[in-house]
């Protein structure tokens, strides 16, 4: 006898509970995974750029600096446009320990990198490089302002000279590249 409310399904009309539940863990594996795949897959082409921060060094030893005469003052350079060092795309997935390079940059009178130093030493691992090509790369389109010299030329029977007068100079920077969680880190400590 059948129950009225009990509602009754034949196995030649639906597939086994078994099946059903085997094709319903099938569609949500093949959805997580295919999510999955997606999210680590990388455009080709792509290029990750580190972050550049920075912040004043010590120089090396023996660093050449401007003497100030009586009545001169000067206005500290400050780093106006600095776009960050890309981790080489090549060597992101190569598990490489962090990478430091130490550059000089030299400045001219209106603040633009005219050349770049990189600090080496004849042990270096051949892809390094890429890493100080990478520093080359992005700190020759660095921007600062000019570093500027006042000089007050007092006079007898009239307000003070004064001269304004912009000076090239240098800078030491440390950049440190790292891969965390799978992308490229950069940043950079400035020497003082």
């Amino acid at each position: 006898m059948k129950h009225p409310h009990r509602h009754h399904t034949s196995c030649r009309h639906s597939p086994p509970l078994n099946k059903r539940i085997l094709v319903a863990l099938s569609c949500t594996l093949a959805i997580v995974v295919s999510g999955c795949t997606t999210a680590v897959q990388k455009p080709a082409g792509h290029h990750y750029a580190g972050r550049a921060h920075y912040e004043r060094m010590a120089e090396p030893e023996g660093s050449q600096h401007y003497k100030l005469t009586p009545g001169q003052s000067w206005v500290r350079p400050a780093l106006q446009r600095n776009p960050e060092p890309v981790y080489p795309p090549a060597l992101v997935t190569r598990d490489l320990p962090p990478v430091v390079v130490v550059a000089r940059l030299s400045v001219n009178r209106i603040g633009r990198v005219t050349a770049v130093y990189v600090s080496q030493n004849d042990n270096r691992p051949r892809y390094r490089q890429a890493f100080e090509q990478a520093v080359r790369d992005a700190t020759t389109r660095w921007r600062f302002s000019p570093m500027k010299f006042t000089t007050r030329i007092p006079r007898n029977d009239a307000p003070p000279q004064i001269i304004m007068a912009p000076k090239p100079y240098s800078m030491w920077f440390k950049f440190r590249f790292d891969v965390v969680d799978g992308k490229p880190v950069t940043s950079s400590r400035q020497r003082r």
